[in-house]
Order: structure tokens, then sequence, then C-alpha cells
């Protein structure tokens, strides 16, 4: 960064990329407080909005866990949803760190709930719903990926 700092960084290439910037990331929900606060310091001053997609806890920590097992986790079901409940990453199975934190960031007027399992139980292709809901995108046939079968 030379001497700046990464929040002076961040806001430059903000800058640069108007009008829409589009930051996507499944990890944003485990920032830090102050990595959180940063970024919303960062964020101050752009038309911010932000969009959480929530999952039933469940089904976050069977997914997550299957992700870990195939980067080499060792633990049983039950050892990672042990340590999940007793460690540190208390987000995944309360949804509302997730939420206290976004609000904390930019505000309850610029934050989206979506509730993700009710697009999928509703047969809602969820690429369609992103750029159609979210970016205010049309979105051609032609687009839509394919069902995964997921």
């Amino acid at each position: 960064y030379g001497d700046r700092s990464p929040v002076e960084v961040f806001r430059s290439a903000l800058d640069a990329a108007e009008p829409r910037v589009l930051i996507s990331c499944e990890r944003l929900s485990t920032l830090s407080a102050p990595a959180a606060a940063m970024l919303g310091e960062a964020l101050h001053g752009h038309d911010v909005s932000v969009v959480v997609y929530l999952r039933r806890r469940s089904a976050v920590c069977v997914s997550m866990w299957s992700e870990l097992v195939k980067h080499g986790l060792l633990q049983s079901f039950e050892e990672f949803l042990v340590s999940e409940l007793l460690g540190a990453s208390a987000w995944v199975l309360r949804p509302e760190v997730v939420l206290r934190d976004v609000h904390a960031m930019v505000g309850g007027d610029r934050m989206r709930v979506v509730l993700y399992d009710h697009l999928v139980e509703d047969g809602v292709e969820l690429s369609r719903h992103f750029c159609e809901q979210v970016l205010a995108l049309t979105v051609d046939d032609a687009f839509v990926l394919p069902d995964r079968g997921v």
C-alpha cells in the first residue's frame, strides 16, 4: 500500500470503479469486528447496500463440514459440531451475529436479508434471482446457469 492505509486503498479502488461495484464473498460474514469496522469506514460516503443470503443453520453446518472434509479435515460431523458450538465461530450457528455486524457496518436501511432455503424450496433459480432482484438486471433465459442437481 505504500504509505496509504488499507482503507485509503479500498476507497480509491471504489472511487475509480464507480458507478457500481459488486463485492461477493461468503467469508465476509467471518470478518473480525476491527476488520468489519475498517470495511465500514472504507464504504462510508458510498451508496452501499448489503444483501445477506441466510441458509438454515443445519444446512450451513453440514455444508461447511463437507467442504472442510474435502480440504483434509479429519473430524467426524459430531466432533465438528461440538467444536463449532464451543469455538469462536459463533457466526455459523448464530445468524444474528452476522446480521448485527452488517447492521453496525452499513446500517439497517442499507441491509437486505434473503432467505436462501425458501428460494430453493420454491424452485427459484438463484443466479437469476440475484441478477434480477439484487442487481436489477434483466436476465435472458440463455444466461441462466443449468441446474447442477444440488
